[in-house]
């Protein structure tokens, strides 16, 4: 059988993506259509899918272009095609206390300990939650990474959780905070002049404009994929809201983060900086 690239798997993704549950023992999964069959045929357990992944250091992946967590890359049979699968990791101080278990929120918590029998939906999980806006949006077309499965470990019923969250490996990203480090900028902006950071703060609104807050725009989360088109990454903390409602807040938000991004990497940006921020702005149309 020839393989498939991953030209052909992306465009049969985005004309059939959509998903069903499976159950690793303890674990749920919310796996896309199309890996089913190798699900089916090679993976039994938990223990199966990590023991066919290999880890970031181990295949050169660069962690930074995959947002924050323990990295792995997932090989798919009968096809040059693979699957990231990023653990779920907090950042901050809090990681030091707690770096991987997450609860419900207050509401949803209440009503699991005191109706244990009460459905749960998916989104009040981060793993499924993630997996389900990359679902939306890539659907309409927006440049973020196709979804390939959300794996969740409950504890306590469901109060407590675990979990990861895979996507089909865009090849040859390059991640832009590493850009800017290299001092790479220029080139990518080039003689023509691109208006980049006016791209990608049209893509925040576009993104504001589906429904999806995505609360942590930084520089470490835009790749540029081998033509140099914009992708935008790491939907962890991703949450929805109501088109058109709440723009200017959100978006004000937004503006916010990316300004304390280039902030933290004034001195590599340079000249630059005032340019990120002011043709930013200029792209989210607040």
């Amino acid at each position: 059988m020839k393989p498939r690239s991953s030209a052909e798997m992306a465009i049969e993704q985005r004309e059939t993506l959509h998903f069903s549950e499976l159950s690793l023992g303890v674990c749920q999964i919310m796996l896309e259509a199309g890996l089913r069959p190798f699900f089916d045929q090679y993976i039994r357990s938990e223990a199966d899918l990590f023991e066919r992944c290999a880890s970031a250091g181990a295949t050169g992946l660069d962690e930074t272009a995959a947002g924050r967590g323990g990295l792995f890359r997932l090989s798919v049979p009968n096809s040059d095609a693979a699957v990231l699968l990023r653990e779920n990791r907090r950042g901050g101080v809090i990681r030091f206390l707690n770096e991987k278990r997450y609860c419900l929120g207050l509401a949803a918590a209440f009503r699991k300990l005191f109706s244990p029998s009460r459905f749960t939906p998916a989104v009040e999980y981060r793993p499924f939650c993630e997996v389900s806006i990359l679902g939306q949006l890539y659907r309409r077309g927006l440049p973020v990474p196709a979804p390939a499965f959300a794996l969740l470990r409950p504890r306590l019923g469901g109060v407590l959780y675990s979990g990861a969250v895979a996507t089909w490996e865009i090849p040859h990203v390059r991640n832009l905070l590493k850009i800017v480090q290299r001092n790479e900028l220029p080139e990518v902006i080039g003689q023509d002049d691109r208006e980049l950071f006016f791209e990608i703060g049209s893509l925040a609104r576009r993104v504001l404009e589906e429904g999806v807050y995505h609360s942590d725009f930084h520089l470490g989360n835009i790749l540029l994929d081998g033509d140099e088109r914009l992708v935008l990454i790491d939907f962890d903390k991703a949450e929805y809201i109501e088109p058109g409602n709440g723009l200017r807040h959100f978006g004000g938000l937004i503006l916010q983060r990316w300004e304390r991004s280039l902030d933290r990497h004034a001195t590599a940006l340079g000249d630059l900086k005032e340019r990120a921020l002011a043709d930013f702005r200029r792209g989210l149309a607040l």
